[in-house]
């Protein structure tokens, strides 16, 4: 009922007025683990390559400012726990449940930019970024040559300049892998 709702958020905001006060007495120390900073970049190193690929160099702003909101959750869903278990160290460390809930949390954060993204008026062609998909889809699954490349090119129209910048970015986002310089490419993922 109505007043069970109202002496409820009453004794939640003498919470958050007392996790705010102690958040002022003291100098915090946040850190993630050695473990979750390797997960965090490899995820947005992905994510990275993946929005560049499919979405264009614009959408690309969308996984940076994610990168940056799955460290703030983490770190407030931490701060949170720290200060409510009572615990007096200074240094918080973020624990594998708050790095889970801010790793969904910002899982599904990126969908829902990208969908938002791709609903508002176009800024710039994506072209590009639609050649370049296509042209990543049909390259073969096995090792393949600069030769094989341009005839898959050519299949799809698009011209060999193209084709040779489409294979540099795709080696640049580490979509291909060459072992020497001029020598047969392999996708890796």
């Amino acid at each position: 009922n109505e007043t069970d709702l109202k002496a409820f958020y009453t004794d939640l905001g003498k919470r958050v007025k007392s996790i705010h006060e102690a958040l002022g007495k003291v100098q915090w120390k946040f850190k993630l683990t050695s473990d979750q900073w390797s997960r965090l970049d490899s995820t947005f190193s992905l994510w990275f390559a993946i929005v560049v690929i499919t979405e264009g160099d614009l959408a690309s702003s969308v996984v940076k400012r994610l990168g940056l909101i799955r460290y703030r959750l983490a770190m407030v869903l931490s701060v949170i726990r720290h200060i409510e278990t009572g615990n007096s160290s200074t240094e918080i460390i973020c624990s594998e449940q708050d790095y889970e809930v801010a790793s969904i949390l910002s899982e599904i954060y990126l969908k829902h930019s990208l969908l938002i993204f791709n609903s508002l008026p176009a800024s710039a062609p994506k072209i590009g970024s639609e050649k370049l998909k296509r042209f990543f889809e049909n390259l073969p699954a096995t090792e393949f040559s600069r030769k094989n490349a341009l005839e898959v090119g050519s299949l799809i129209g698009i011209h060999e300049r193209t084709v040779n910048k489409f294979l540099s970015k795709l080696l640049t986002l580490r979509f291909l892998q060459q072992e020497e310089k001029y020598g047969p490419y392999h996708k890796s993922r």
